[in-house]
């Protein structure tokens, strides 16, 4: 959700990056989240760290929780599989896909 130099909050249950409200559809709110998955922030992202969220966003442990916390960019594995890029960053138009 969010990389180094990015600010991100919740408020009421949206995500508020660099003071853009993200609109989400694949995000699901199935539940009665504690407060703190509903408002949190804001969170200056360091160099090195991440934000991550899940789309299950009443239940997911993830960024939002202090326990869970900013994961270090060095602990994320895996290998990709599709690469997406737009001319509008973060908002998902004008995507190209290739494998």
């Amino acid at each position: 959700m969010a990389v180094a130099g990015d600010v991100i909050e919740g408020k009421d249950g949206a995500i508020i990056l660099n003071g853009i409200r993200l609109e989400e559809p694949y995000a699901q709110h199935l539940g009665n989240p504690p407060m703190q998955l509903n408002e949190f922030g804001p969170v200056d992202i360091p160099e090195g760290k991440l934000f991550l969220m899940g789309d299950n966003r009443d239940v997911s442990m993830d960024s939002q929780m202090a326990e869970f916390g900013l994961v270090s960019e060095e602990s994320v594995e895996g290998m990709a599989l599709y690469i997406s890029g737009s001319k509008s960053p973060r908002d998902g138009t004008d995507l190209r896909w290739t494998v």
